[in-house]
């Protein structure tokens, strides 16, 4: 997903000029058309997750340029379907720290953005 959206994040550097180019209409219908689908996105099952039945589970992945998390819930049909998408490109002084540090820098993140999600239920973690 980084990699279709990374012509659209030069827009938001500083003394670019602003040029929306078909390119990037087709990059934004893809991700719409990606983003519809009915199985994109699950509501948290917080009664399961407390039994054991079926725990949260975060899923970590970190390189040089982005750092990705994916919180993600068992369904009752044993599928797993993500509950929270967590994205963000690296900062240029952490882009000099080694896969150990991003793949936590990764996991920090993702626990911090959804504290409400995590406060008192256990979850796994998980890094690709």
């Amino acid at each position: 997903m980084l990699t279709v959206t990374r012509p659209l994040y030069n827009f938001f550097k500083k003394g670019v000029k602003f040029v929306f180019t078909t390119e990037h209409v087709e990059i934004v219908q893809r991700l719409l058309k990606r983003l519809s689908g009915p199985d994109v996105l699950a509501f948290p099952y917080f009664e399961a997750d407390l039994s054991g039945d079926r725990p949260f589970r975060l899923t970590t992945d970190a390189s040089v340029d982005g750092l990705r998390a994916v919180i993600e819930q068992a369904q009752p049909d044993s599928s797993s379907r993500p509950s929270c998408f967590i994205c963000r490109t690296t900062l240029p002084n952490e882009r000099n720290r080694s896969a150990t540090e991003l793949e936590c820098a990764a996991t920090i993140r993702a626990v911090k953005k959804n504290r409400q999600l995590f406060y008192g239920i256990p979850f796994v973690v998980v890094s690709d």
